[in-house]
């Protein structure tokens, strides 16, 4: 495909191929049940945590990233420092995130999860777990190896992907710019 904005036959053949759709309305709804405050407030009360969806977002960015600053998980989430700070409170509160100023620059937050924070994580991941094998129950157990070789295969080309200046996905087109890892 060329660089820049798709012709109308590009697109067309993108829209007729049925396999990308079906993988595309898959990811839809994966990104979909992942966003619904919803569907976090049930895993929250599954895993027993007496968070908002919000901090539990916070939660998984710090689970995730090991420790950063307070900055750097507001840019982390898109938000303002002030509402990241508002969500991290509950956090705080509960022991779940330690938050230590650096020894150079005292205005500097450090965040870190704690142990209590980790083992939280880790019922919420395993609600999750439940709730793939509830789904995934009446599959071969080479079915579902087969999908999760597959997913991974999805996952690294989708890390590996690059965009070109209009913001259109690339396979490694020389000079364009990487895509950025999700929060």
């Amino acid at each position: 495909m060329s660089r820049g904005r798709r012709t109308a036959a590009e697109a067309a053949a993108l829209r007729a191929d049925g396999d990308l759709r079906r993988i595309k309305e898959f990811v839809d709804l994966v990104a979909d049940a992942a966003r619904s405050p919803r569907q976090r407030e049930r895993i929250l009360r599954a895993a027993g945590a007496s968070l908002t969806p919000a901090s539990l977002g916070v939660l998984h960015v710090v689970g995730r990233r090991g420790e950063l600053t307070v900055t750097g998980l507001a840019a982390a989430l898109g938000l303002d420092a002030s509402t990241v700070s508002r969500q991290l409170r509950p956090c705080e509160q509960q022991g779940l995130v330690r938050r230590t100023a650096d020894v150079v620059d005292r205005r500097i937050a450090h965040l870190r999860l704690t142990a209590r924070g980790r083992r939280l994580l880790e019922q919420v991941r395993d609600v999750g777990l439940s709730d793939l094998d509830v789904a995934l129950r009446s599959w071969t157990p080479a079915d579902r190896s087969l999908l999760a070789e597959l997913l991974a295969r999805a996952r690294t080309g989708m890390l590996t992907a690059e965009v070109d200046e209009a913001g259109w996905g690339t396979a490694g087109t020389a000079g364009a710019t990487p895509r950025t890892r999700p929060a």
